[in-house]
């Protein structure tokens, strides 16, 4: 898709955009990406190794209520 099609595509929601949110459009599209990894980059899992730790989550909160309706 070329720069003009994506412009037309978007010109009706950019009108209705005000400068301050216009601006900072701007900034995130022209700016560069981060030197340094932060931490939310660390924390993003693969999606196989999210499934992993949802089925691991789920049977630590199984065990707890089974632990907690025994006593």
């Amino acid at each position: 898709m070329d720069p003009r099609t994506v412009y037309r595509m978007l010109k009706p929601h950019l009108d209705e955009m005000n400068p301050s949110e216009k601006k900072e459009l701007s900034e995130l599209i022209t700016s560069l990406p981060p030197e340094k990894i932060t931490c939310h980059h660390r924390k993003v899992f693969s999606l196989k190794k999210a499934k992993e730790n949802l089925k691991v989550f789920c049977r630590v909160e199984m065990e707890k209520e089974k632990a907690q309706s025994q006593v």
